[in-house]
């Protein structure tokens, strides 16, 4: 987790980007948190290709509805936590094969019943009453 930048306290994601993106190529120290110790390390952001984005951190877009981009400031780092992959015995395997093909089938057998509610909601169910009268 990264704790500051440049001696300023990061708090989220947005902040941490608004110190990153206008620094391409400029040495930035990082304070963070690795297994619960602070570590100083010093990183320079390459120059790229990115998302122009507006006041609120969303994508801008262009008059063609393509994003457009900007150069600016990046560092290979993510926000989101890190996972680990663990082993598992063979004989784990059925089990976890079991619990998927249960799940694909419970979705397949619920299939039928939600095409039926979607085909009711858009040309109603076939036995309502017809308001048009002859004359």
């Amino acid at each position: 987790m990264v704790r500051s930048v440049n001696g300023t306290p990061i708090h989220s994601a947005r902040e941490l980007s608004s110190i990153i993106r206008p620094s391409a190529g400029k040495a930035l120290t990082f304070v963070v948190d690795r297994g619960g110790r602070d570590q100083t390390l010093t990183i320079t952001p390459i120059a790229s290709q990115l998302p122009q984005l507006d006041s609120t951190g969303a994508a801008v877009k262009d008059a063609a509805g393509k994003v457009a981009t900007v150069t600016a400031g990046y560092v290979g780092i993510t926000n989101v936590p890190v996972t680990e992959l663990q082993r598992q015995p063979v004989s784990a395997v059925p089990g976890i094969v079991w619990q998927g093909v249960s799940q694909t089938a419970g979705v397949v057998l619920q299939l039928p019943q939600k095409l039926v509610g979607v085909a009711q909601a858009a040309f109603g169910s076939g036995s309502g009453t017809s308001t048009a009268r002859s004359r």
